[in-house]
């Protein structure tokens, strides 16, 4: 009797356990359908997503060659309006040569342009000159107003009738008296880079290198140490005169030392 109730109490439990066993497998097979359509679904989206991406470079590759090509032409813009202003700056320069600039002579009530002609027509006697009525086109106060030796003044633009007159002026320049100076009739763009390379041979202490303008309204660079010089048109002129400057003094002392 006992063997009997043994042997089903083992037939239950295995026919438990078969359900049991067939409920997870189910379940199992459940889970694992799921599982591989979600799988399925985000492959299918990864592959989409990476189809965008793809289109996404495309479009970015399309706009980055529209980009470099609109830079390359505004490049070619920017070379040309260079160009042009050089242009420009050396025609303005041009009209100036025959023209000065008077430094240091005391503003005396209310001047015409006639009385400035006349207080530069004393200077040029000054320095010895045979003064015509046709020497002087015009004349005429310019820019701010300043001190000198205390008292009121304002730069002076003379603009001659013709260049020799002009030039013989400057030359002479140095035999006038009271503080008062002579100027080449730079134009904006000239002037300030002749200040900036003057600053720039201050900051870097180049004993040796100087700067002016010289009569016919160039921009003139000298290295009296390498006995070399040239004409500048722009402040990397001067940068590219100093490099080949400094590697041929270099070049001389090992020349020197061998």
């Amino acid at each position: 009797m006992e063997t009997r109730n043994t042997s089903s109490a083992m037939e239950l439990m295995e026919l438990k356990l078969e359900s049991f066993k067939s409920s997870i497998t189910s379940d199992l097979k459940s889970d694992l359908s799921e599982i591989k359509k979600l799988i399925k679904d985000q492959s299918e989206l990864i592959t989409e997503l990476k189809q965008t991406i793809t289109q996404h470079d495309s479009t970015i590759s399309v706009l980055q060659t529209g980009i470099k090509a609109l830079k390359d032409e505004n490049d070619g813009y920017k070379k040309k309006l260079a160009a042009l202003d050089a242009k420009y700056e050396s025609l303005e320069q041009y009209t100036r040569r025959q023209s000065l600039r008077v430094d240091g002579v005391e503003i005396n009530g209310n001047e015409t342009s006639d009385k400035i002609v006349t207080v530069v027509e004393s200077l040029m006697k000054e320095v010895g000159m045979q003064v015509s009525p046709l020497h002087i086109d015009r004349a005429h106060r310019i820019g701010p107003k300043y001190l000198n030796n205390g008292k009121r003044s304002q730069s002076i633009i003379v603009k001659f009738v013709n260049f020799r007159t002009r030039t013989e002026f400057y030359q002479k320049r140095k035999q006038i008296k009271n503080d008062i100076r002579l100027r080449i009739d730079l134009t904006k763009g000239n002037y300030n880079m002749l200040k900036e390379i003057n600053a720039m041979i201050y900051e870097n202490k180049l004993v040796d290198v100087y700067v002016f303008a010289d009569i016919n309204c160039r921009i003139k660079v000298v290295d009296k140490s390498s006995d070399e010089s040239c004409f500048v048109n722009s402040v990397e002129d001067f940068k590219n005169f100093i490099s080949h400057a400094s590697a041929s003094s270099v070049d001389q002392e090992e020349c020197m030392n061998e």
